[in-house]
């Protein structure tokens, strides 16, 4: 039996996808530049119409939960008739950061101006200003680096 020359297929190329690390390390800068893009957010998040899709591009774990959750920071302004106002909101220093993997940790140094309105009342028990020390711990999740949890020091 002889064999007919088999025509030779031609495969269609395509460009190669880019390459894309499962993670991304993260710097002092990028670090910085996420608490001050969550500082500068809480004010769209917190008040009417409540920026429910900002809080996820910044937030996972459990500072999501506290905010989106159905007993959540939202639910609760929602169902008081409340929100926030701030004024003053930056990172006045940066004390220690360390990343690992998929994990970051960074602590600041923040001055927050913040009143908390009831009602369209100011509450003055719940409304202020303080310079705090908060470790805000960093995850690297759906391709983005976001705040998984803090804790005021």
């Amino acid at each position: 039996m002889i064999k007919s020359p088999q025509p030779e297929l031609e495969i269609p190329t395509f460009p190669t996808p880019p390459t894309t690390e499962l993670v991304t390390s993260i710097s002092q800068t990028e670090a910085k530049e996420l608490i001050q893009n969550w500082l500068n957010a809480k004010k769209d998040i917190f008040a009417p119409p409540y920026n429910q899709k900002l809080a996820a591009e910044l937030t996972t774990g459990k500072v999501y939960d506290t905010i989106m959750s159905s007993n959540g920071a939202i639910a609760w302004l929602k169902e008081n008739n409340a929100y926030y106002q701030y004024g003053v909101q930056k990172i006045d220093s940066i004390e220690y950061f360390s990343t690992e993997g998929n994990q970051a940790t960074i602590q600041v140094k923040v001055t927050e101006e913040y009143k908390l309105f009831k009602n369209k009342q100011l509450e003055t028990k719940r409304s202020g200003s303080s310079q705090l020390t908060v470790i805000y711990n960093l995850q690297f999740i759906d391709g983005k680096w976001k705040i998984a949890s803090s804790r005021i020091i």
